[in-house]
């Protein structure tokens, strides 16, 4: 059974794996490499959710990973709030799927789950955003009410076009 779960030194060889697996992929949204330990790296993302030591311009975030038993499947990303640069770029949710796993409709349950985890934030109109060209992406958001907003061209990403959704957290 697949369920969210925060990120935890328990998924250290498969989320490895998927990081292997994924070494020749090129989008701007994949899989985020541990830099010094594995533990350093999960401390990263508590004190991501809690709001500390946070990269200029970030928002407190909260990760979670998308797992079946132990293994890793993907990650989805939940930030808290919006910035003028998130509003063209990044929206409230991220996520990705290891290339293993993708067609296989891991996408849609982890963006319904992680919907659910949005909403317990209290974000009740979420924005969602993916590269226009990606249609499996784009498959996903819809699948889970995500409403066309319309096309915005970043512009710290110029030769990219972001199609921008809007989902009611219900």
């Amino acid at each position: 059974m697949q369920r969210l779960v925060k990120p935890s030194v328990r998924y250290q060889r498969s989320y490895l794996a998927a990081l292997a697996e994924s070494r020749h992929e090129r989008q701007v949204t994949k899989l985020p490499r541990p830099k010094g330990s594995f533990t350093d790296f999960v401390v990263m993302y508590q004190d991501m959710e809690r709001g500390k030591n946070l990269q200029k311009g970030y928002v407190p975030a909260t990760m979670y990973w998308l797992v079946s038993g132990t293994r890793f499947i993907g990650w989805i990303c939940i930030r808290h709030r919006l910035t003028p640069r998130l509003r063209t770029f990044g929206g409230h949710i991220g996520y990705w799927i290891r290339p293993s796993e993708r067609k296989k409709g891991f996408g849609t349950l982890m963006l319904r789950l992680g919907i659910r985890k949005a909403k317990a934030l209290g974000i009740k109109k979420i924005l969602i955003m993916c590269n226009q060209s990606n249609r499996g992406s784009r498959r996903i958001i819809e699948a889970n009410g995500g409403k066309y907003l319309d096309v915005v061209r970043p512009k710290h990403h110029r030769n990219t076009r972001e199609v921008r959704f809007w989902i009611r957290a219900s």
